[in-house]
């Protein structure tokens, strides 16, 4: 009687599964050889060795749409993983024989570029775009000051508490058409806050302008927001106007004053003026002479005094 084990079944499906798989293996390698399969794909491309001296005044594409057909193994590799950029070197394509120096790359030659990039096997049956065209200027711009246009409105318990300051005061431009059109001011696009009640950071576009090229086209702003808080001071009323043979002598001779001011300015001192003006006295009866505020920093509000007139006397120096 033998004793030889019998083989599992479990072995003999691990062993089909293994064999199947050789197979499936062996038949797509045979497939793909044997079709010829058409695919779409992005090929990013890359302006290289573009000197320091040069700007670049229009849009360049990122990649350019190709339609390819080849044998599987041909392709596989650019459908799966990543796909490397087609490098252009930018000094061989340069034509300075036009109004503005250009960089131009004709279908004939990015179809040559491409076949160099996918190798052999393959067949390019459509680009898109199929030319590459970009205005470039080797001159600095013209600089021009930069305005910031602005709406911005804080919270009504809160105060602009300062200049809004711009990362850029000026930017460069490049014409990049032959119009006659001058440019004497560059401005943002208008930029409306509003209920602020911090301090705030944002981006704001610059306007474009037909015709032209803008750099940078865009600027970082700060906008310094700050909360209102409530002082008191009493100020001492300071008669105008007064000829110099008489004195204007105002009972009280100084007023409280109330406003609202930025938290960081509650230590400083300010100008605020209140003054009586003697000119009143000429056409007025009344033994009051009403009091003016001026020298107001613009970011104090409700300004509000005690009183808004007192008593005077003229009198004979």
């Amino acid at each position: 009687m033998s004793n030889k084990p019998k083989p599992s079944k479990g072995g003999d499906l691990f062993l089909f599964l293994f064999f199947l798989c050789i197979a499936t293996v062996f038949w797509l390698i045979s497939s793909l050889n044997n079709e010829f399969n058409e695919q779409h794909i992005d090929v990013p491309i890359e302006i290289v060795e573009i000197p320091d001296s040069i700007t670049i005044l229009e849009n360049v594409p990122s990649n350019i749409n190709v339609t390819i057909a080849g044998k599987g193994f041909s392709i596989i590799s650019y459908l799966l993983g990543h796909i490397p950029h087609l490098k252009i070197k930018f000094s061989d394509f340069i034509h300075k024989n036009t109004p503005y120096e250009s960089f131009l790359l004709h279908k004939n030659d990015i179809e040559k570029l491409l076949y160099n990039y996918f190798g052999g096997g393959i067949k390019i049956l459509s680009i898109n775009p199929d030319t590459v065209k970009f205005n470039f200027a080797s001159t600095p711009g013209e600089k021009c000051i930069l305005k910031i246009n602005t709406d911005i409105k804080p919270h009504f318990q809160y105060t602009i508490s300062g200049d809004i300051i711009s990362d850029i005061d000026s930017v460069s431009i490049y014409k990049i058409n032959s119009g006659d059109t001058v440019i004497s001011t560059i401005n943002t696009e208008l930029i409306k806050l509003s209920e602020l009640k911090d301090t705030t950071i944002i981006t704001a576009q610059i306007k474009p302008i037909p015709g032209f090229k803008i750099i940078p086209n865009k600027v970082k702003l700060l906008i310094p927001v700050e909360p209102l808080i409530s002082k008191k001071q009493v100020i001492s009323i300071i008669p105008i106007n007064v000829p110099h043979n008489l004195d204007l002598i105002l009972f009280p001779s100084s007023v409280e004053i109330s406003y609202l001011l930025p938290m960081s300015k509650y230590n400083t001192t300010n100008n605020i003026l209140i003054t009586a003006d003697y000119e009143y006295t000429k056409t007025n009866c009344s033994n009051k002479i009403p009091l003016n505020i001026s020298n107001i920093p613009y970011n104090f509000k409700n300004i509000e005094l005690i009183s808004d007139s007192v008593e005077y006397i003229i009198e004979q120096k």
